[in-house]
């Protein structure tokens, strides 16, 4: 397989709300796609969630990793979720932010051209 094929601009990824909640701020994923995304019928796709027990963290934690994966062909994902030192919330309503962000790429997968059958969730 042709490494080169692969790389990508470390700062180049794509943005989109998966969910808007009233009353307070927009959910956000950033996405990663290998350089011969378009060419590729079915993604193996990797979610990465970022730690911090609820109450902090970002995604930013998990951008060398996303660039890492995209690199070797994968579409990588890394949501944002509510959190305690931002949205004043807890374990509950970042577990939903996850369930929310699952079925958001369940229901884009066409889009982003992922199997459904191969995602890795972390």
């Amino acid at each position: 397989m042709n490494e080169n094929l692969y790389e990508i601009d470390p700062n180049k990824f794509e943005t989109e709300i998966f969910c808007t909640f009233q009353n307070a701020r927009s959910l956000k994923t950033y996405i990663y796609k290998p350089k011969n995304w378009s060419a590729l019928n079915s993604q193996k796709t990797i979610i990465f969630f970022h730690g911090g027990g609820f109450k902090i963290g970002s995604p930013e934690r998990f951008y060398p990793q996303a660039l890492h994966f995209a690199c070797k062909g994968y579409i990588v994902f890394v949501p944002e979720y509510r959190i305690e030192s931002k949205d004043g919330t807890g374990a509950f309503e970042a577990t939903k932010d996850a369930h929310y962000f699952f079925e958001w790429v369940i229901q884009n997968s066409s889009k982003f051209k992922i199997n459904q059958k191969r995602i890795i969730l972390g």
